[in-house]
């Protein structure tokens, strides 16, 4: 008894102990709080060495600040430039946007605070965000005014991000953008993200009656951008739901805008479901002209992902002659992927024919390419016929010759 009450005294005391340290803590924290919520001028916060904090205070900062400040704001940056860093950056191009577009893109341009090609996507994106038309024409002078690897490429696409961020966005200004844009992957890559942006913000359905709805005829005749925009569509939907994108491809394979619809649904299919996707090409109706090349796509995009898997299937089938582009891609794929001995094993079950010479040639090459006095070897004791030996090394001596 007398044990449990001194034990019972001590944790008494502890815990006075504590509560007084707790309550001391509590006052010293009370006294620094007002220190660290006053105002803090731009210099010292650029000083701050947390980069999270510093970013804070400086957004709290600017938004303190009035457009008339920008002077002695931007004088404070430059005088403490070397500790400016892209968040810094970021923050000042966006309080600019909001305060003057032209400004922040073209006298921010001038200033260098970030990299042209981040400062000018900051900058584009918060401003179609705010005024959607406004950017796009600044955009479309821009493209034929400014230059440089890239840059098109990068205020294209901060234009059409930025138009999503927007409340309520019509899209039809800017598809009337896009489609005057010159051919090429920038103008492909604004298409994709178009209808990324519109999916992700909107639904399937909307984007397909989107891509539908196009008209039919420009002043060149079919749409070009139509036929580009079924394609890359068909792409997207597979990403997301590959059933869906297959029947909606089949729907449309034998119309004006069909063409590669069911090879591209094959092909993105088969980054998530190499097998489902083989075998659902497999399927495709042979009147839609599209199976092989659907076949031979989801294939090659199966073997990229998983080429063990992928040979041990194709492996398995039964030989038959739509099968064989499947089989000669992934054997070859082996072959120059250092396996050669394991590609000419996976020949043992071919029948001997102009098919399997024309494989026996392939992993040749590879071989001599790769391990050529074990190759030597191989092709001494195999007993090749002359014309299929012949054909290895014609194409070793042209490749040596040609470099």
């Amino acid at each position: 008894m007398v044990r449990t009450c001194m034990i019972m005294r001590r944790i008494a005391v502890r815990a006075c102990v504590l509560a007084a340290v707790g309550f001391s803590l509590a006052l010293v924290s009370c006294v620094e709080a007002p220190s660290d919520a006053e105002p803090k001028d731009l210099v010292t916060i650029l000083k701050v060495e947390n980069p999270r904090e510093r970013s804070g205070l400086l957004r709290a900062h600017l938004d303190a600040s009035e457009p008339a400040d920008l002077p002695d704001l931007l004088a404070s940056l430059q005088a403490e430039r070397l500790r400016l860093d892209n968040a810094v950056g970021v923050e000042l191009a966006l309080w600019w946007t909001q305060q003057d577009p032209v400004s922040a893109y073209e006298d921010g341009l001038k200033g260098r605070w970030l990299e042209g090609k981040l400062w000018a996507e900051t900058v584009v994106r918060e401003w179609t965000r705010l005024a959607p038309e406004e950017a796009l024409a600044h955009v479309r002078r821009a493209l034929v005014k400014e230059g440089g690897p890239g840059w098109g490429r990068t205020l294209m696409m901060a234009l059409v991000r930025g138009w999503f961020d927007s409340p309520d966005p019509d899209v039809k200004p800017l598809i009337g953008f896009i489609e005057h844009l010159e051919p090429g992957r920038p103008k492909k890559e604004a298409l994709d993200l178009l209808l990324t942006r519109m999916i992700a913000f909107g639904s399937r359905e909307e984007a397909i009656a989107f891509v539908t709805g196009l008209p039919d005829f420009d002043e060149f005749g079919r749409s070009a951008l139509k036929k580009d925009a079924h394609k890359r569509l068909a792409t997207q939907l597979a990403a997301r739901d590959p059933e869906e994108a297959a029947r909606w491809a089949l729907e449309q394979a034998s119309g004006p805008y069909g063409e590669e619809l069911l090879v591209r649904v094959g092909r993105r299919w088969a980054r998530d479901e190499g097998q489902r996707a083989v075998e659902w090409a497999r399927s495709v109706p042979e009147d839609s002209g599209a199976r092989p090349r659907a076949m031979l796509e989801a294939m090659r995009g199966w073997t990229v992902t998983d080429g063990e898997a992928s040979a041990v299937w194709i492996d398995a089938q039964p030989l038959a002659p739509e099968l064989e582009p499947l089989l000669a891609m992934s054997v070859v794929r082996m072959a120059n992927s250092r396996r050669p001995a394991e590609a000419m094993k996976r020949l043992d079950r071919v029948p001997g024919g102009p098919f399997k010479d024309d494989l026996v040639v392939s992993i040749g090459r590879a071989w001599l390419r790769f391990f050529p006095e074990e190759a030597e070897a191989w092709i001494e004791q195999a007993g090749f016929s002359p014309e299929v030996v012949s054909a290895m090394r014609q194409s070793r001596g042209a490749k040596h010759q040609g470099g």
